[in-house]
């Protein structure tokens, strides 16, 4: 595992910080917390997909011969590194960003290319994610959904797209009932039955790694504000848990190191992954658990209240924690992983 980085990855962190110290507003630096609440956020967020866009970033890791920056596994993680570090707002369109548009460049034909890529990185078009079913939410290798050629288009069992409010008030879930979608041929990514195949790409794009724990470190210094601020740095116990949630957001970081590493060798992500996702999503649940009992009776508060501490966002967070070892694959899948791809263990009956 390298810990270090060469003179040409520290020259590119002080390019990257310099841009987000010239283009990133201080009103837009905010807290660690998922989504967006309201219709302000998410301007928010567009607006600074669009920033991203117009300075070059979103294109990063993408080859040259693609339009993009060809940059290395660490400079990507460098580049997302600084973000988290300076409070970035996320983007928009980070579904389409992160996992469809870069899927169109290795598969999608000319003309989806030229229709399609630059105006998902713009956030001219947003797109979203439906990869779980009824019966198939963890287990993707369980959907069922497929089209059928009728008349020169491919049909799908349409589009009603219902929306899920969730405990945080925000609603970028929703419910997707198919019920005669209708796609025209241009629009079919890969050949039929290459469906896993394109679905594996997609998921081939999704990283984690210094960026979360740059966030994660962040948050550490948050909670120990707040523990300081509300006068509970004195108690034994909060010490502890504070001094907990560092340990933990440091091991974190050299977790991302060795990934970071192994990328940057050409090695693919493996089943090692299931360690990450449970990694962090049961130290983020610790982590705000933390700091709601250092609130108080205010911690039991709704975020939008007026009494609510730092406006409600610790509150916002625990209720998105709750749903991290849900999504994405559950901890109990992702140890069921772990167990059985990485320790061989037998699998249960």
């Amino acid at each position: 595992m390298d810990l270090g980085f060469t003179a040409e990855e520290e020259t590119f962190r002080h390019e990257v910080r310099s841009w987000l110290e010239a283009n990133l507003p201080s009103e837009w630096r905010q807290g660690g917390k998922g989504g967006y609440r309201d219709e302000e956020d998410a301007d928010l967020q567009r607006q600074w997909q669009r920033r991203l866009y117009e300075g070059g970033w979103l294109k990063l890791g993408w080859p040259r011969e693609a339009g993009g920056g060809g940059a290395t596994p660490v400079m990507q993680a460098i580049y997302q590194e600084e973000l988290a570090q300076a409070g970035a707002p996320g983007i928009l369109g980070r579904l389409g960003v992160t996992l469809l548009a870069p899927t169109l460049v290795a598969h999608g034909t000319p003309w989806q290319k030229e229709t399609y890529v630059e105006k998902i990185l713009s956030g001219e078009l947003i797109f979203c994610q439906g990869f779980s079913e009824p019966d198939a939410g963890s287990d993707l290798a369980g959907l069922r959904t497929r089209a059928e050629r009728r008349d020169g288009q491919w049909v799908q069992p349409g589009v009603e797209v219902r929306r899920i409010t969730q405990m945080t008030g925000g609603g970028e879930f929703g419910e997707i009932f198919l019920s005669g979608a209708q796609v025209e041929d241009r629009d079919l990514v890969g050949e039929p039955g290459d469906g896993w195949k394109i679905a594996m790409t997609v998921f081939g794009f999704e990283r984690g790694g210094l960026a979360q724990a740059a966030r994660f470190e962040r948050a550490v210094a948050e909670l120990a504000s707040l523990a300081r601020d509300r006068g509970a740095g004195a108690d034994a116990t909060t010490r502890q848990k504070v001094a907990q949630a560092q340990i933990e957001a440091h091991v974190f970081r050299l977790i991302g190191m060795r990934n970071l590493t192994q990328a940057q060798h050409g090695h693919a992500p493996g089943p090692e992954a299931s360690v990450v996702k449970l990694y962090w999503s049961e130290m983020d649940k610790r982590l705000q658990e933390t700091a709601i009992g250092i609130e108080g009776m205010y911690g039991a508060l709704a975020p939008e209240s007026a009494l609510a501490i730092e406006g409600g966002r610790w509150q916002y967070a625990w209720m998105w924690a709750q749903a991290e070892t849900i999504y994405a694959g559950s901890s109990e899948i992702q140890r069921n992983i772990i167990a059985e791809r990485v320790l061989g263990l037998p699998r249960g009956r």
